[in-house]
Formats: structure tokens, C-alpha cells, sequence
């Protein structure tokens, strides 16, 4: 995030606090990032899911609407886990290792390379089982980035804080983001 304060080769980034998430305009974004929105009300979950079914793409990693949930981040709801497709999220040691991209991520985002590995989306000890979603990348113990296509849209999931301290220079994360935008 701290590189996409320049912008990127698609144009500027646009930042959404909380106090103004609910005046946005949503429709005007193709991809919109989430990195930790752990104090989400129930509305603006609800909004968010709407954008996607609309045909957005929402992605967020751990704590996202985790307060809502219980302020653990086992507690996310169970509406959140099925927009993302994931069934259980359990914290557990953390493992560190390469995260690779697996076939379906190389098959599901054009510039993804199966097998390429990154360690940019780093290490949390939270292991994510999917419900529906597939994984586009897979780390050690359970980590990864699951994508889940709900109606027209996209929602991914990273079970670090992938989306907060990932440098854009990575080449598996500067791949990601062109996919996504």
C-alpha cells in the first residue's frame, strides 16, 4: 500500500477511510483493496458484498470485518467467510517459507506463473481452509490467497497481511495486482 500511494500504470489510487466508505461511490472502482477493515458495520460488509456480486473485485486479508465477528479473527462472520469461500480460519504457528502460485491462480489471472514463488505476502499464523474458493497462491501451513467468484465479481483473501507490507516491486505481486486491475 505504501508503494500504491504513487498510483500505478492504471491510474491514481483513491483512499476510502471508514468515515468515508459509505459516501463512495463504488461503481466507480474495479478493484478495490481492503487490508485489515477490521471495524466494518454489518452495512458496509453488506455494501461490499453487493459490489462484487455487481462484478468488483474486493481484496482484503486477515481481520477484515473481524471486529463485527467477535475481535478475534477466528470470529469472522459467516456471511464474510462465504463471500470470501472460506469454510474455517484457525490460528496456529507461524510458518515460514515460500508462497507459490498454484495452477488454477496461473489459470484464473493472466501474468501468474504456476510454481513462481514469492515470500512478499509474508507469514501470519493463521491457516484458511476453502469452502468454495480457490487458492492462487499457497504458503507453508495453510497460508495462502484464495479467490471466490461471487455473481460477476472476484473476492480474494490473504491469510497474512499480504496487502499491507508486500513490496509492488515483487514480481509475484506486481503480477497479482496487473491481473487484478
Amino acid at each position: 500500500l505504501e508503494d500504491l500511494r504513487f498510483g500505478t500504470r492504471f491510474g491514481q489510487v483513491e483512499y476510502l477511510t471508514p468515515n468515508t466508505l459509505d459516501q463512495g461511490r463504488y461503481g466507480a472502482y474495479g478493484v478495490i483493496l481492503a487490508p485489515f477493515a477490521c471495524d466494518l458495520t454489518a452495512g458496509q460488509a453488506a455494501r461490499l458484498r453487493r459490489y462484487v456480486e455487481g462484478g468488483g473485485v474486493l481484496v482484503a486479508d486477515v481481520g477484515f470485518d473481524c471486529i463485527r465477528g467477535g475481535k478475534v479473527l477466528t470470529g469472522m462472520p459467516a456471511d464474510t467467510r462465504a463471500l470470501f469461500g472460506i469454510g474455517s480460519l484457525r490460528v496456529s504457528a507461524a510458518k515460514r517459507g515460500p508462497w507459490r502460485v498454484t495452477d488454477e491462480g496461473a489459470r484464473l489471472l493472466p501474468g501468474l506463473v504456476a510454481g513462481q514463488e514469492t515470500s512478499a505476502l509474508g507469514e501470519y499464523g493463521l491457516e484458511a481452509q476453502p469452502a468454495s474458493a480457490v487458492a492462487l497462491l499457497r504458503g507453508p501451513g495453510g497460508q495462502g490467497l484464495f479467490a471466490h467468484r461471487v455473481g460477476r465479481g472476484l473476492a480474494l483473501f490473504c491469510s497474512s497481511l499480504g496487502w499491507s507490507f508486500s513490496p509492488a516491486r515483487d514480481r509475484v505481486v506486481r503480477a497479482l495486482h496487473e491481473g487484478l486491475f
